[in-house]
């Protein structure tokens, strides 16, 4: 079969005889590329096992954390660079295409270089317009999806391709007819394509490469008007809950669900103002909240400690714990969120409403369904908060906890009610809101990904939630939720 080459792209791709007879005519070399590429997936590996298996302060994890991100950006440099100084032909384009990428990549990284430094989030991303902070968040949450899915992909096939050629190998080599052919015939047992006749579109294929590497850094910006686009925006909803279990004198009961603010770089504080509104108009008997106030630093609680403040309840406003509150300073935040608010780690309140017994608790949160290494459970957090608690005395229970998993764990010991966040409604996903289907990026995370979940004698309301850490949204809106029992 005669050997076919691509010409349509002659100031990208060099020739078919460049390309076999001179393929490492740039630096820094092949074996350079390579050796950068396997000592950094070497120190992300050990990061990653070292943060699984030992504990490790927060601070100094989360340091840890931001470095990971610096290196599987310096993964993709590495392997952008690469195409880019060899296929692209033009020594002037290909040095312009370099020291774009190079100060695209410096640039995007600054407030990642200044995390590892001061430990925290800079308070720049917050000031900055929110083009900036979008795109930083953007691409390097991005980037780790897609160099670990590439990097997966790439050692699937490498391991089946050599595991069918050593295959090969065995068989042919019990073969002394097979020995004979590929005597007379060289070309038959080669593991070169070219000199196996086998038609291969090198030109096209090393365009493509080319231009997926660049992909990333060009579809940034439409990620970040996409983003932009939905500042701010915020879904309201009245539904009612049946509560067979609720005082028949309480039927009628309103609860406003808030969940996951994360005030800060995506979440601005002048949002705040229409969550305020949207509260009370609501109107609720009570209000409450399950976790991530803040997204990142205890910087933005003072502004959203007083907006909250700010919001009507006839009977009361209760929060639990998210894990973003505990990103900056777990026992800082604890302290102030105690000073103003009803904040409920492991523990409950029991509230009189006309008469009748009603029971708030709240879980510190959780991200396993078992104890593991020392690290607390969703069923250790639901004993702890539910010890000593009777239904005939204190009411029924409405739990508040961050993670929707652990309504596995309440619903086991009797709770009614569970309302929970988190999971930002799955954030991005295929299905639409109001659909019974349930496809896209939560179904990777979570069980529970958003709105009402019901087993015999329990229910849980997962809310989508008010702000971002991520700050694209598909198909997964903001919203405040009024539940009225009945």
């Amino acid at each position: 079969m005669a050997l076919r080459r691509i010409t349509a792209f002659p100031a990208l791709i060099p020739s078919m005889s460049e390309a076999i007879t001179n393929p490492f005519d740039r630096k820094p070399s092949e074996r350079t590329y390579a050796a950068i590429g396997w000592a950094l997936m070497a120190v992300v590996a050990g990061i990653f096992v070292y943060l699984r298996f030992v504990p490790t302060d927060r601070a100094i994890a989360f340091r840890l954390v931001v470095t990971m991100l610096l290196l599987v950006n310096a993964l993709y440099w590495r392997v952008a660079d690469r195409r880019l100084a060899r296929f692209v032909i033009n020594p002037k384009l290909s040095a312009a295409c370099r020291v774009a990428l190079a100060g695209f990549i410096v640039i995007i990284n600054i407030p990642v270089a200044d995390m590892i430094a001061r430990g925290r989030m800079p308070h720049y991303l917050v000031t900055l317009p929110s083009y900036y902070a979008d795109a930083v968040v953007i691409w390097h949450l991005s980037l780790v999806v897609l160099i670990s899915t590439i990097s997966l992909a790439r050692l699937v096939v490498v391991l089946i391709y050599r595991a069918v050629m050593w295959v090969r190998r065995q068989v042919r080599s019990d073969s002394a007819t097979n020995i004979a052919n590929r005597a007379d015939n060289p070309s038959i047992n080669s593991g070169d394509p070219l000199e196996a006749g086998v038609a291969i579109d090198v030109g096209r294929r090393r365009f493509l490469q080319t231009a997926c590497v660049t992909l990333p850094a060009i579809a940034l910006p439409s990620a970040v008007v996409a983003s932009r686009r939905q500042e701010g925006a915020l879904l309201t909803r009245r539904v009612q809950l049946p509560a067979p279990w609720l005082p028949e004198r309480l039927r009628g009961l309103t609860i406003t669900h808030v969940s996951d603010l994360h005030v800060g770089r995506h979440y601005r504080t002048w949002m705040l103002r229409k969550l305020v509104d949207v509260v009370g108009d609501f109107d609720s008997d009570l209000v409450l909240f399950s976790g991530d106030i803040v997204d990142v630093s205890n910087d933005m609680l003072p502004p959203a400690i007083h907006a909250i403040r700010q919001m009507p309840s006839r009977y009361g406003m209760y929060h639990c714990i998210g894990n973003h509150d505990q990103i900056d300073n777990r026992a800082e935040w604890v302290a102030a969120m105690r000073e103003h608010f009803n904040l409920l780690i492991d523990e409950r309140r029991s509230i009189d409403i006309g008469g009748e017994r009603v029971t708030i608790a709240g879980l510190d949160f959780a991200r396993r369904d078992l104890s593991e290494l020392n690290v607390p459970s969703h069923a250790y957090h639901a004993r702890e908060a539910l010890l000593g608690h009777d239904p005939e005395r204190d009411g029924p229970v409405i739990a508040l906890a961050h993670h929707p998993h652990a309504f596995d764990a309440l619903a086991t010991q009797g709770v009614p009610l569970t309302l929970s966040g988190h999971t930002h409604g799955g954030q991005l996903m295929l299905t639409a809101p109001e659909s019974h289907l349930e496809i896209g990026a939560g179904n990777l995370l979570f069980r529970y990904i958003r709105g009402f979940y019901r087993r015999p004698n329990a229910t849980l309301f997962v809310n989508a939630g008010v702000g971002n850490w991520f700050p694209l949204r598909v198909n997964a809106p903001a919203e405040v939720v009024q539940i009225q029992l009945t």
